[in-house]
């Protein structure tokens, strides 16, 4: 059977990242109540990601492709593609590959090529994030190399190739309006013109997402139908 191949961040996948509501903002009880997401569903307690209920499975299943998602939590761009690159040698003229983009600012930790996190939220990396992000960020960078890496996808999937974003148009513009028109006339681009799929859909209905801003299970289902829908005026 011929594979969806899938490449996002966190939300490739359903899951949450697990905080009851009451300790947002305030410090954590040292009894906390019971996460009720976590309750509601228990395959994902205890921050697990699953492939069930998760917008590549739904695309996959309407497709009639085996799913392959190589989504990763806290994943840079640069770390799924490494996926990719991986990925390639199994891939066939059938085959669908996907991508849904991550933040461009996002870095690449080589110390330990299992992780790839947004550095300067996390605390273990807090000296050096604010080193790199003075020192060697560059938003325009990260958005030329964003084309770069699509274009590279593009030329080597055997089959069809397609590509959604996490960061919203207005982002980019801000960077680059010359290079956000350049990745946004792509051809294998289904982001709706100056628009978004997944951040629109979460941004805009409150109904479509958890307390820590991934989306839930209908939400989920709201990007697999855009995505299907821009998918298939393509074709």
């Amino acid at each position: 059977m011929k594979r969806l191949y899938v490449y996002a961040c966190s939300y490739g996948k359903f899951g949450h990242v697990c905080q009851p509501p009451s300790a947002l903002g305030a410090p954590v009880s040292s009894n906390p109540k019971p996460c009720p997401i976590c309750s509601q569903y228990p395959d994902i307690a205890n921050e697990s990601w699953v492939d069930n209920r998760s917008f590549p499975q739904l695309m996959a299943n309407d497709l009639g492709l085996d799913l392959v998602n190589r989504s990763f939590p806290g994943a840079s761009n640069y770390k799924l593609f490494t996926f990719f690159l991986d990925d390639l040698p199994q891939m066939d003229f059938g085959d669908m590959v996907f991508f849904q983009w991550t933040h461009i600012n996002r870095a690449w930790y080589a110390k330990d090529p299992r992780r790839s996190v947004m550095v300067h939220n996390h605390p273990e990396f807090e000296g050096i994030a604010n080193f790199y992000y003075e020192h060697f960020y560059d938003d325009r960078q990260s958005l030329s190399q964003l084309i770069g890496l699509s274009m590279y996808v593009k030329h080597r999937t055997p089959g069809k190739y397609y590509f959604g974003t996490a960061d919203p148009y207005d982002t980019f513009n801000n960077i680059d309006s010359l290079l956000c028109a350049d990745l946004y006339n792509m051809e294998e681009c289904i982001n709706p013109k100056k628009a978004n799929v997944i951040m629109d859909i979460l941004n805009q209905y409150n109904t479509t997402k958890f307390h820590c801003g991934h989306p839930n299970e209908y939400g989920h289902q709201r990007v697999a139908e855009e995505y299907l829908k821009n998918i298939r005026e393509l074709k």
